[in-house]
């Protein structure tokens, strides 16, 4: 794996080794030692590296749990932040700084998520976690990160329209936001769009915010038939997909969420994979490294993308 890694990307990312209960499992005691295998490896093989996340509402270890529901919450987020980006300062390109913020089924104003706090924050969290992270690290480029923004749903443009509005909002504060991490989980049984994912890029793009394609892979839950078959569906959904993501001009890169299909963490989500389905197939390669359709599809995809310097695949 780590030659096909070696060979294939330009940027490569932690999965859950950056993550906060990861690096500081019991307060003041750090462990930075799992990802920093990850940046020495990148460094060997002279790739670049993304960091994610420094603040996830479900990566915060049980002793800062206290913490992040009291009064004390900015504080507690912040200082973490600072801490961890300021690891790695100047090594890594780009952070994920806040993950997942936007909910619009907990009703609050904004369509913010009420994890991890339990209550209304507003977006003063969110302006301040980028404001330590660019204080922590000012060369790195700063993203927010969202899944469920993809798709052509109703529940998919609803938070579409959540995102824009957090964007704005940054941008209105003058906080330190460069671009915007589209997870890019897709999964065949679900609808896409080009006219409205293509609009939803070009919302974005105007305010100035780079977009990267940050943990992408396709599921073909529920999608019956021969192996052949299902991986034609697979391909062609991600095809479609990035074509249109790479006609925008701010879509820098492309991270994939796994290389090889056993080791994608859909295997173990029961309402991708239920008791007694096949092993799905989300990812370019197979579980002998061999490429898979999906590969073919990404590399065509790249290679009819408009030509623009910072395109980036891992």
């Amino acid at each position: 794996m780590r030659n096909i890694v070696a060979e294939q990307a330009d940027v490569i990312v932690a999965g859950f080794e950056m993550k906060w209960w990861a690096v500081e499992p019991s307060q003041g005691t750090f462990d930075f030692s799992r990802a920093q295998t990850l940046v020495d490896f990148a460094r060997h093989r002279h790739l670049q590296v993304r960091g994610h996340a420094a603040m996830w509402y479900r990566a915060i270890p049980q002793w800062a749990v206290t913490d992040i529901r009291g009064p004390k919450a900015i504080d507690a987020m912040t200082t973490h932040v600072r801490q961890v980006v300021g690891h790695w300062r100047g090594q890594l390109i780009e952070w994920d700084v806040v993950n997942e913020a936007i909910e619009p089924a907990d009703d609050l104003p904004g369509g913010l998520r009420k994890a991890p706090f339990g209550r209304e924050m507003g977006y003063d969290w969110i302006e301040q976690c980028f404001r330590a992270a660019h204080e922590a690290d000012p060369q790195a480029k700063l993203y927010y990160n969202e899944f469920g923004i993809e798709e052509d749903l109703p529940a998919s443009e609803v938070k579409r329209r959540a995102v824009l509005a957090l964007l704005a909002e940054m941008k209105k504060r003058n906080v330190p936001i460069h671009g915007l991490g589209i997870q890019s989980h897709l999964a065949v049984v679900r609808p896409f769009s080009s006219t409205v994912f293509r609009r939803f890029l070009q919302d974005v793009a105007a305010m100035g915010l780079k977009i990267r394609l940050t943990e992408f892979d396709v599921s073909g839950h529920k999608i019956l038939g021969p192996e052949m078959w299902r991986d034609g569906r697979i391909a062609s959904r991600a095809k479609t997909y990035l074509e249109t993501a790479f006609d925008e001009a701010a879509v820098v890169g492309l991270v994939c969420w796994g290389v090889r299909n056993q080791d994608s963490w859909l295997q173990s989500e029961e309402w991708a994979r239920p008791p007694g389905a096949p092993p799905l197939r989300p990812l370019p390669y197979d579980d002998a490294f061999k490429p898979t359709p999906l590969w073919s599809a990404i590399a065509q995809a790249f290679d009819g993308a408009p030509q623009r310097t910072g395109i980036a695949r891992a």
